[in-house]
């Protein structure tokens, strides 16, 4: 068993040291040019900042500096901060005050790092260092699957980002239940679709590494071009799209498989946002008979991915598929209000343990509390779990279905509302290929924003088959398109604060 990520690389050098490893079409490198690489800029970084298990903060693009850069930080005995380059400067600094990194890494000279007030080092000066193999082997024999691997900075609820610390055993054990599951193996080419400071990633990146995968990181062009995305699968024989929800709804929504089909890919993974059938379905119809989809759940928190859904059964266009069962090394349960387990077709909060489980919120132990939190059957030893602030519940084959938030609870004209079932209930309706709802606590409306080519009096005639009266939503708005965040996925607070200003 692996102590450690690097062992990943290690071995993968040694079996397919020729071998492409990754490439972001300016640059590729081999599984042996990647070591080789990672150990030079690693001897830099142990010889000016030493070895510390300490945040190191990474420059990122869509490009396989980074990549090298993530795996430099930890032959060094570090671990990685990814920061992207294109966020605003005022992000940047909450989180480097946080973080308070030991070292940052540029991918070019005079770039992004050198407008902040610390200690930077650029990828081009260093990628050829000479190799300290003594201080290397020293630094890997002291790092164990216990320490930190990375701290992804998330979204928080107060405006200020939150540090997700993960373990090189929480990867390991994600990676090996990905692998082992699906037989992702070496003759697998993989198509990076998610930016490398979105958890999405973290899964092509460590199948690369674990199984000696090639793997390709698309620019963002291929997703203004759809058509170009589908050629450039089938000129490089991807097999395994290891995508978020929503970047393979960018394409199956754009009518691409109507002129060209996906010719080797074999392997859909979805995660990250809700899946609807309608989606999945124009999947299934544009790949080869037999491909294998996967729906895939879970926050940052949880490394990645906590349950998963083999789809191998029919589902109407309406259904929403379901979240499934746990992975491997993981529990997922729903607990109601009252911190029981819930029965079939009641809503509870998904809560999740296990080795993927998240150490908690760098510097951050009162956030840390409120969701990692004593497991309530367990009082007589330490068993931590993650409390998500999702809802879900139980099907009728015991699956978990996703239900919304549970800040996405209203209570309106006296009935309590899951305003996810009303968008629900909108984007599986032909022709509505986003949906966004929310509610006016101000003048007390349901507000629906959807992008479609149908007007409103036709979508809410749809909705009334569909939803009680009292969830019909008291406002649509009709957009050519919606906007979205830098993790591709739909940008519902911009949403509202458009709404919001446009009716003050």
């Amino acid at each position: 068993m692996a102590l450690n990520l690097i062992e990943y690389l290690e071995k993968s050098a040694k079996r397919f040291p020729d071998k492409l490893a990754v490439s972001d079409e300016k640059t590729e490198l081999t599984f042996s040019e990647l070591r080789n690489y990672a150990m030079s800029v690693a001897s830099y970084i142990i010889d000016a900042v030493g070895t510390e298990k300490k945040p190191v903060a990474v420059e990122v693009d869509r490009c396989t500096q980074s990549v090298v850069m993530f795996l430099a930080v930890l032959y060094s005995g570090n671990f990685y901060v990814p920061i992207d380059n294109k966020m605003p400067e005022d992000r940047v600094n909450l989180i480097l005050s946080d973080i308070n990194p030991i070292l940052c890494l540029n991918i070019k000279e005079k770039d992004f790092f050198n407008g902040f007030n610390v200690e930077t080092a650029c990828y081009e000066k260093i990628k050829n260092y000479e190799i300290n193999s003594k201080a290397l082997s020293l630094a890997r024999e002291n790092t164990i699957d216990m320490d930190c691997c990375y701290t992804m900075y998330t979204s928080g609820s107060t405006g200020v980002p939150k540090g997700v610390v993960i373990s090189h055993r929480m990867v390991m054990d994600f990676a090996d239940f990905l692998s082992n599951t699906f037989d992702i193996n070496e003759n697998d080419i993989l198509a990076n679709q998610a930016p490398f400071y979105f958890d999405c990633s973290v899964k092509c990146i460590y199948q690369m590494l674990r199984n000696g995968c090639t793997m390709y990181i698309m620019r963002p062009k291929y997703f203004m071009f759809p058509i170009k995305a589908i050629e450039f699968f089938n000129e490089k024989n991807i097999t395994t799209l290891l995508w978020a929800t929503s970047g393979l709804n960018i394409l199956s929504s754009s009518g691409v498989f109507e002129k060209i089909k996906p010719e080797t890919i074999n392997k859909v993974f979805f995660s990250g946002e809700t899946l609807y059938a309608k989606d999945y379905l124009l999947w299934k119809e544009a790949c080869h008979e037999g491909s294998l989809f996967v729906n895939l759940y879970g926050p940052t928190e949880v490394t990645v991915d906590c349950t998963y859904h083999v789809i191998d059964r029919k589902f109407k266009k309406e259904d929403v598929i379901p979240i499934g069962k746990a992975c491997g090394n993981m529990n997922v349960f729903l607990l109601n209000e009252k911190n029981e387990s819930v029965r079939e077709n009641e809503i509870g909060e998904i809560c999740a343990r296990g080795t993927g489980v998240s150490y908690g919120y760098y510097n951050n132990p009162e956030k840390t509390g409120e969701v990692f939190v004593q497991n309530p059957f367990q009082s007589n030893y330490r068993d931590i779990i993650y409390r998500t602030g999702d809802l879900g519940k139980y099907n009728e084959y015991g699956e978990i279905v996703y239900v919304s938030r549970k800040d996405n609870q209203i209570k309106h004209m006296g009935s309590r509302i899951e305003l996810g079932e009303i968008e629900a209930a909108a984007v599986t309706m032909d022709n509505v290929d986003e949906a966004v709802v929310f509610y006016d606590d101000k003048d007390k409306k349901i507000v629906l924003v959807c992008k479609t080519s149908m007007d409103k009096s036709f979508i809410m005639d749809c909705l009334k088959d569909k939803l009680p009266k009292y969830m019909l939503p008291n406002e649509i708005f009709i957009f050519d398109k919606l906007p979205h965040n830098r993790n591709g996925k739909i940008d519902r607070p911009k949403i509202k604060a458009d709404y919001y200003e446009t009716n003050s």
